[in-house]
């Protein structure tokens, strides 16, 4: 939930993987277009022209950030209307059928040689490789869920990786680094599917930060009868929601965002099965009290340099490397950090 940060040694190598420089000639993304592109010089040379287009972009294709990927699939649609203008209607439309089945054989192909690379002895490049070189160990969607990359001899483990644009409906970025966000199952497959997002509606996990947007709270059940507020108070009960709400200050876009990403990946509806550790979470800030925190730092003086490593335990500030931690520094900071401590 935290933002992904793409290193430029990790562009690089992607990008050498998609023009063949590791030892892959004749079987990458580059290779397939030229041969796509020498096919229609003279059968088509509408397809030939688009594909022209592509094969000029493509390094920024490859390694551009999703808002310069937008930029770059309208001025695509721009020159595809241009060149076609003269033709029929369906004239036009065979020609972007051809074209987008071109895309899928170049781009998706790629993607799914990409998908299945092991690294081997030689440490190719390609989506285990990737992923374990991201820091990135749980789900940036959720923050629920482990996404090791992982490869030994009795078996191996990823992320999926999920195309925040969709690459059936943009073949054409089907392995733009920028595209391949690694995910949960249940977020890419079970609830994302093909669910359309874009950048002006949902949070892109490499452009901002779900944590920076939008905050984990308890709010009192609406529909429980009565309530024990003390029990709840003090994590004993159970008559709360967890809900999300956005941070104060976000601007309207920015409350958009959070309210249409929530709902892609049932947010709300998934941390309502975390209110047995979010009670826990509470009955241990009361625990942590000044006194003992003091105790601690006396009693374990070669574990602990200072008290803000002791609130480390509670509260990691990694959260794309820690479970559920997004949830803990929320609730804890919102409910305790903040008020004054009222069993003290």
């Amino acid at each position: 939930m935290d933002k992904i940060y793409l290193n430029e040694e990790v562009i690089s190598k992607h990008y050498s993987y998609c023009l063949g420089n590791d030892k892959n000639k004749k079987k990458c993304c580059y290779f397939d277009l030229e041969n796509e592109k020498k096919t229609y010089l003279t059968s088509n040379p509408l397809i030939y022209r688009l594909l022209a287009n592509i094969q000029d972009n493509f390094e920024d294709i490859i390694k551009g950030k999703p808002q310069h990927l937008v930029l770059i699939y309208n001025k695509f649609l721009d020159l595809f209307n241009e060149i076609t203008q003269e033709l029929s209607a369906e004239e036009k439309e065979e020609t972007r059928t051809k074209i987008n089945e071109v895309l899928k054989n170049v781009f998706i192909g790629s993607y799914e040689r990409f998908s299945s690379r092991l690294p081997g002895k030689s440490n190719l490049w390609g989506a285990y490789n990737f992923c374990a070189n991201l820091n990135t160990n749980i789900c940036p969607y959720c923050n629920s869920q482990f996404i090791i990359t992982y490869i030994g001899k009795n078996g191996k483990t990823r992320p999926t990786i999920d195309h925040f644009f969709s690459k059936e409906r943009f073949p054409l970025f089907a392995v733009s680094i920028f595209n391949l966000i690694p995910s949960c199952k249940i977020c890419n497959s079970d609830f994302k599917g093909t669910e359309e997002m874009n950048l002006n509606e949902h949070i892109h996990p490499y452009i901002e930060s779900f944590n920076e947007l939008a905050i984990f709270k308890r709010k009192l059940s609406e529909n429980s009868g009565i309530i024990d507020y003390y029990s709840v108070l003090v994590g004993k009960g159970e008559d709360f929601d967890i809900i999300v709400e956005d941070r104060m200050g976000s601007t309207v876009e920015q409350k958009n965002k959070v309210k249409n990403t929530k709902k892609v990946f049932n947010t709300e509806e998934i941390y309502h099965y975390h209110k047995k550790y979010v009670q826990e979470l509470i009955i241990k800030s009361i625990i942590y009290t000044e006194a003992y925190k003091q105790n601690l730092l006396y009693s374990y003086e070669r574990l602990f340099a200072n008290e803000e490593q002791i609130i480390q335990l509670l509260m990691p500030k990694d959260i794309n490397n820690h479970i559920l931690s997004k949830i803990t520094i929320d609730i804890l900071e919102e409910e305790f950090l903040k008020k004054k401590n009222i069993f003290e």
